[in-house]
């Protein structure tokens, strides 16, 4: 699918023309006006988020979207070619320890990570905890996702292991992973919560632990796999626009709590559904349906306050030695952008 380039600025305001000749004016010049448009590369996830640019709920600004694999949206942020990336607030930490200033600045329509490690259940005596599975076959939904940035962590926290080297790593969609537990390829495997559901509704299979929340009962915050994260500089110069995006977000989901059969089989946005997982089943599709109507399958934007803040700052500090060198994890301030704080 080709992609938008950089999203393109619309300056809003009038300019006085010169005086070219004395006592000769020219005349007025009128300075383009609109809408702010940005481009964005929307993962399955982000259905709400497309609903929301197709419905105009974000005010002053006009979002322009594709639908990409959860790698390729990763990729293009870092690439330059869109203004706001989605990736989650760890991931923040790892571009700002690289030397890049990104800042996360918002939750409305986070991913909550609500997965853990899935075993098949069979085998919880053999597996009884993470440790138990050094040297075996784990199943990830990508090296670009927070998922994967997230349980380089947890297994460093949980069992004091390197992912990358105490596991053997199986990329694979989403929507595969458990067919390749079933069939023996792999052990284990995270993945995002539509497939994580579906898993679960099968006695076959048990999750070791819940990630999100272990770490709400343990630090009283949910931990989000994505978010919104764009440049400082942007974020300074934009801050009312990054606000109006966080709004318009929020909108989204609550559109889609009212439209969930939108993105149901042969609707407008199955496509984002079918990626993420969610018509796996119809029990999965039911189960997906009322977290989002309990407002835990996603995030509100007014999540997004200090005391989340320096919740999930402590799990980002896990991520020492890990995702970001010994001694170089960034300050608080660094990471997460406070100008669009609830």
């Amino acid at each position: 699918m080709q992609l938008a380039k950089s999203a393109k600025r619309l300056v809003i305001g009038g300019v006085t023309a010169a005086v070219v000749a004395a006592g000769c004016g020219a005349a007025a010049t009128p300075a383009p006006s609109g809408p702010f448009e940005i481009h964005l590369a929307l993962t399955p996830s982000h259905v709400s988020v497309a609903m929301a640019a197709d419905q105009g709920l974000f005010e002053g600004i006009k979002v322009d979207y594709d639908l990409v694999g959860y790698g390729e949206s990763s990729q293009l942020f870092q690439s330059g070619d869109d203004p706001i990336g989605n990736e989650s607030p760890w991931e923040s930490a790892v571009y700002q320890s690289a030397g890049r200033d990104v800042r996360f600045f918002g939750t409305a329509e986070a991913n909550n990570f609500a997965s853990g490690i899935i075993i098949r259940k069979a085998d919880e005596a053999k597996y009884p905890d993470l440790a138990a599975l050094k040297g075996q076959k784990v199943g990830i939904p990508g090296f670009g996702t927070g998922t994967w940035a997230a349980f380089q962590v947890v297994t460093k926290a949980l069992a004091n292991l390197d992912a990358t080297k105490d596991f053997e790593v199986v990329e694979g969609d989403p929507g595969s992973l458990e067919g390749l537990l079933q069939t023996n390829q792999i052990e284990a495997f995270i993945t995002f919560t539509a497939p994580t559901a579906h898993a679960l509704a099968n006695p076959a299979y048990k999750m070791l632990y819940n990630v999100t929340d272990t770490w709400y009962a343990e630090k009283g915050a949910y931990l989000p796999i994505n978010g919104w994260e764009a440049e400082a500089s942007w974020l300074d110069e934009h801050t009312q626009i990054a606000k109006n995006f966080i709004a318009g977000a929020d909108a989204g989901l609550e559109y889609l709590k009212g439209h969930l059969s939108e993105r149901y089989e042969g609707a407008k946005y199955e496509a984002f559904a079918q990626g993420e997982g969610v018509l796996s089943s119809p029990e999965t599709t039911t189960v997906v349906d009322q977290m989002i109507l309990d407002d835990y399958f996603y995030l509100r934007a007014n999540v997004y306050t200090q005391s989340w803040i320096d919740s999930v700052y402590e799990f980002i500090q896990l991520g020492e030695g890990v995702l970001l060198p010994e001694g170089e994890v960034p300050s608080k301030d660094d990471i997460f952008y406070t100008g669009t704080l609830y």
